[in-house]
């Protein structure tokens, strides 16, 4: 299968732009995959903790055990 003109023309224009751009490209996912996993561990710490706030504690976890 032949390419025509036009076709080389698209697929090297993006390999450019690709070759320009990659550092504000992987810069761009690094960021965005540190700034998501943040934004996870914020969410899972501010749900555990609202979780043990509302739980009851019972009698027996309050009180020092005595050892006799």
């Amino acid at each position: 299968m032949r390419r025509t003109g036009s076709e080389w023309t698209v697929n090297m224009r993006n390999a450019g732009w690709l070759r320009k751009n990659w550092p504000w490209v992987a810069g761009g996912a690094f960021l965005g995959i540190h700034i998501g996993t943040w934004a996870m561990q914020k969410a899972m710490k501010s749900s555990v903790h609202s979780q043990t706030q509302t739980k009851p504690r019972s009698t027996e976890d309050s009180q020092p055990k005595s050892e006799i």
